[in-house]
């Protein structure tokens, strides 16, 4: 029942960590710098220190976003089965981001996502 199913991965670089509290439909979860999770998007936040990426500042910090605007029905009901969806494809593009950019401890994720809320 996914005939009409939207899903999106980006990813950019952003100047420093994010601060200030999120919009209240976020879930904020404990990986990267931060990581927020709803029902149809999740954003992760990492800092990569990388030797192998020239011209760069010391740091960078990427943001990988997942927006999702049709889910299947059977989901839809569950909002906590969806937000953990989204976060958990949000962390598995971060962590192989950060493994291919080399970044300094995997860009401080762990090899899986942490679902708990912060």
């Amino acid at each position: 029942d996914m005939p009409d199913s939207h899903f999106r991965v980006t990813w950019e670089l952003v100047e420093g960590a994010l601060t200030g509290e999120p919009d209240p439909k976020f879930t904020e979860l404990a990986m990267g710098e931060r990581a927020l999770t709803a029902r149809d998007a999740a954003f992760l936040q990492f800092a990569c220190r990388s030797e192998g990426i020239a011209d760069s500042p010391s740091v960078l910090h990427i943001q990988i976003g997942v927006e999702n605007w049709a889910f299947p029905k059977r989901f839809r009901a569950d909002p906590k089965i969806l937000e953990n969806a989204h976060a958990t494809v949000a962390h598995s593009f971060s962590l192989a981001m950060a493994k291919e950019l080399g970044c300094e401890n995997d860009g401080g994720l762990a090899a899986r996502p942490s679902l708990d809320p912060a």
